[in-house]
């Protein structure tokens, strides 16, 4: 984020395929029906470095990512990383995040809830498709900059890899 309200991002899609041909294809088949461009992605190992690269050149890249929950960095990312050998290859700037549940549900005083439940409460309009990675990471953007905006809130780090998660 440059100033309140804007939002910088990448727009790479990384494709979690196996590569040795042993995914089912009915996940490739749902995605493409949800609109992602499966056969397209660039390989995960790909994306990381670009995303490294493309963070290297943002002036303020101090703000943490931003995700709906703890799952996908503390548990997803680490898993798919090992399962494909390059684990070791994570930018240091995913190994630490803000689970926007928290800000949320400070600023609104109520129980922390899923990305469609916050956008309600806030009264924002659903993009795309919930549960599609590039619309899920627009919605989370909008919770940001109206959290940012309307409720003065920062967005500050909430979780991070341990040693002991990076190593596995």
């Amino acid at each position: 984020m440059d100033a309140p309200g804007s939002v910088q991002r990448t727009r790479e899609f990384g494709s979690t395929r196996l590569w040795d041909g042993l995914e089912p294809p009915q996940i490739a088949r749902d995605a493409v029906e949800e609109g992602g461009e499966v056969d397209e992605a660039e390989p995960l190992e790909t994306v990381l470095r670009e995303f490294e690269a493309w963070l290297e050149k943002e002036e303020d890249s101090k703000w943490p990512p931003s995700d709906g929950g703890d799952w996908d960095l503390n548990q997803m990312l680490p898993t798919e990383t090992k399962r494909k050998g390059i684990q070791g290859i994570v930018p240091p700037a995913l190994h630490r995040w803000c689970n926007i549940k928290k800000p949320f549900s400070e600023a609104l005083a109520c129980k922390p809830m899923g990305m469609d439940g916050m956008l309600q409460k806030m009264h924002i309009d659903l993009v795309g498709h919930h549960h599609l990675g590039i619309d899920d990471a627009r919605n989370i953007a909008k919770i940001v900059q109206d959290l940012v905006v309307n409720h003065r809130r920062t967005i500050d780090v909430t979780a991070q890899l341990t040693m002991r998660r990076l190593r596995q």
